[in-house]
């Protein structure tokens, strides 16, 4: 008869083994915590899973946040590229203009300067950064420009800038530019608008001598010049203001008898009825000569407005082709003219067209529309230029085109365009410290995960080597057990 222990030999040092087995996974799992430093090789099993969580959650928003960051610096730097790109075409054409560093440019130089500098600009106002184009306000998946040629003159039927230039002008200058002048008797002249609205020119002052004489009155405004009591005589001298289609003013000076300041006109004494035939006949003349300088190129400019109109005002009246080759005036849509701008419009919040988060405080805005100030008034300067009369000699012209053209690239374009650049680069400046910002957050974040699911070596040596004492202490005592269990058996 066996005595105490089990009647079952190894029953007890099964439960050892189990015991060591354990010891031993434990030990394992703790070998690889010392070799990998890190407390769980998944999410689920970690100890401390909610504090991951959210440092996971913060780690993402970060990384985020800094990829905006990036993309917005990388946005901005390519934007200040195509500025500096626009205004060097700008300060080209200006030079061109004023004649630097050699004499004044024919209309011929200047179109085709002009010509060159528009092509320059006009592609920097199509610049994309992967395939996202920047001037197009809120649309940003396609160019926002139609094609130079296009805007300057189609070939499929449609109105161009070019065809309107020449039509605008056509309708200011018919008929004297809607001027009517006559003799009524041989004691009066009188001069006349023809009360065509908008167009032509525009009676605003008449003087005799440096008096002024007579006044614009009447729902038609017109000026009645009166010499039943003061003949006209050789010496007097006549100053007529006219305002042009832009709202600028010309005048016309008239000298009687040749002498002084004026066109000259001659006086025959004693022959009122002829005098003042001779005068309507100078100051015909003289209206004519203002039609084709001045008035041709303020002719311009109005074109240039009405064709490259702002979304934002609303299309304006522009010269419509008739059947008969004659224009008048109306709205024309997308099929009988060439519509240069194809984005959309941003209104005032233009800025919010493109914006990115960067976490604390407010987004970066970076939004930019062709339709803006600065880059209207550049390409309405630049195009008018273009399409300038090449082979027109008129001074008057050359000189009126050329001061318009430069007084839109000073005042409006130049200043338009540094005050978005000043803008965007203030927002580069803060894309790149926020992405600097973000980044030694992501790496302390990045920092703080490693340390929530870390382990201590020491800590985890020292819990090895007891259990691996434990298991060599179970081990002694296996053995011990398969020992009595067979001094019992035997």
């Amino acid at each position: 008869m066996i005595h105490g222990g089990s009647s079952e030999p190894g029953t007890g040092s099964h439960r050892l083994i189990a015991q060591i087995r354990h010891l031993k996974a434990q030990s394992q799992e703790l070998q690889r915590q010392l070799a990998s430093q890190t407390r769980s090789q998944t999410f689920a099993d970690a100890p401390n899973r909610n504090r991951l969580l959210d440092l996971g959650i913060a780690a993402s928003r970060t990384r985020s946040f800094l990829d905006g960051a990036k993309q917005a610096s990388q946005s901005t730097a390519h934007l200040l590229d195509v500025f500096a790109r626009a205004r060097a075409s700008l300060v080209q054409t200006r030079e061109t203009l004023r004649g630097v560093p050699s004499q004044p440019a024919t209309l011929a130089e200047l179109s085709d300067s002009a010509t060159a500098q528009l092509q320059i600009f006009h592609e920097a106002m199509q610049s994309d950064l992967a395939g996202s184009y920047f001037f197009g306000g809120t649309a940003t998946d396609h160019r926002p420009l139609a094609d130079l040629q296009e805007l300057l003159a189609p070939t499929d039927g449609r109105i161009g800038f070019v065809d309107l230039v020449e039509a605008r002008y056509r309708m200011d200058a018919a008929d004297l530019g809607h001027l009517t002048l006559s003799k009524e008797d041989d004691q009066s002249v009188r001069i006349a608008e023809d009360g065509a609205e908008g167009f032509g020119l525009k009676l605003v002052s008449a003087t005799r001598n440096g008096q002024a004489w007579g006044s614009v009155e009447g729902p038609i405004p017109a000026i009645e010049m009166v010499f039943a009591r003061d003949h006209l005589q050789a010496g007097d001298v006549f100053d007529f203001t006219f305002s042009l289609p832009d709202g600028t003013t010309a005048s016309v000076k008239l000298n009687a008898g040749g002498s002084g300041d004026g066109s000259p006109f001659v006086v025959v004494e004693g022959d009122q009825a002829r005098n003042l035939d001779t005068f309507v006949a100078a100051l015909t003349e003289a209206i004519g000569q203002v039609i084709a300088g001045e008035m041709r190129a303020a002719s311009s400019a109005v074109a240039a407005e009405n064709f490259f109109f702002d979304r934002e005002q609303g299309q304006p009246l522009m010269p419509k082709r008739l059947p008969d080759g004659s224009f008048q005036l109306g709205l024309l849509d997308q099929h009988e003219a060439v519509y240069w701008y194809r984005g959309q419009s941003a209104g005032e919040e233009v800025r919010d067209a493109r914006q990115v988060s960067v976490g604390s405080g407010d987004p970066i805005t970076f939004g930019t529309s062709a339709q803006e100030s600065g880059f209207l008034a550049a390409i309405r300067a630049m195009a008018m230029l273009a399409s300038a009369e090449r082979d027109d000699d008129n001074q008057d012209y050359r000189a009126g085109i050329a001061q318009r053209a430069d007084a839109m690239l000073a005042e409006q374009a130049l200043p338009g365009i540094e005050a978005v650049e000043y803008h965007v680069a203030a927002m580069g400046q803060r894309a790149e410290q926020a992405a600097i910002r973000l980044d030694e957050a992501a790496v302390f974040i990045e920092g703080l995960r490693a340390d929530a699911n870390a382990v201590d070596p020491i800590e985890v040596s020292l819990r090895v080597n007891e259990l691996l004492s434990r298991m060599q202490a179970l081990y002694a005592s296996i053995a011990r057990l398969e020992e009595l269990s067979l001094v019992h058996f035997l």
